[in-house]
């Protein structure tokens, strides 16, 4: 199949939310790989957010035939957010939460450079987001759980509603290594927050405001 037909069909797919019909063009063609990077740009469309659910269950896939091929692609992601390609891999780290979701044997250890890109404002929200991907399933793989609670109290008191959102999502599914009365005090305080965002769970992209998110994290 041409590239030009290859894309259509992953992008149709997407659409239908299709996943195993991604998994098998990827196992016919590995330049579907880059057509699902190249269709996570926009985090406000759920097109983006399918398109990093696929990777991760591509990559899994991949990874079971080839250990390699699969850390190729995984270091490809981490080259993506770079200064030398430009750090244009915007849903690097979201990607890159679902693969190690999947394979943390193979690449749990990564999850340990997540943290670093919280210092860019940029990344903050796939930051959280990754962490809990990772964290509410292996929760073993996140180390420092002091260093896990000041991201979230900064994250909580940012002036981007995304990242505030996402911080509240991170609380959420990560209740256990948050449940303290810090972090509890800045939950509060959000409780009155009308700013809206747009989150993607259960396979769907919500739109909610911030109070909504932190008044559910106070009934979980």
């Amino acid at each position: 199949m041409k590239f030009r037909a290859l894309k259509k069909e992953v992008v149709k797919a997407l659409e239908n939310g299709d996943l195993e019909r991604i998994l098998s063009l990827s196992r016919e063609n590995p330049r579907t790989v880059s057509i699902l990077i190249n269709q996570s740009y926009d985090k406000n469309t759920l097109l983006t957010w399918r398109a990093i659910t696929a990777m991760g269950m591509v990559v899994d896939d991949i990874t079971g035939n080839s250990l390699d091929e699969g850390r190729n692609i995984v270091r490809r992601l981490i080259w993506s957010i770079t200064e030398e390609s430009g750090g244009l891999g915007w849903s690097t780290l979201e990607m890159l939460g679902e693969i190690i979701r999947r394979r943390p044997e193979e690449f749990g250890d990564i999850a340990l450079l997540i943290p670093e890109y919280f210092e860019e404002e940029i990344f903050r929200p796939g930051v959280l987001y990754a962490l809990c991907r990772i964290g509410s399933l292996w929760p073993e793989l996140i180390d420092d759980g002091d260093k896990l609670e000041e991201m979230v109290l900064e994250a909580l008191r940012s002036d981007d509603p995304q990242t505030r959102g996402h911080a509240l999502y991170a609380v959420g599914c990560l209740q256990e290594m948050l449940d303290s009365d810090r972090i509890r005090e800045h939950v509060r305080g959000l409780a009155r927050d009308p700013a809206r965002v747009k989150i993607f769970e259960s396979y769907e992209l919500h739109d909610y405001s911030i109070a909504e998110l932190a008044k559910r994290v106070q009934k979980g």
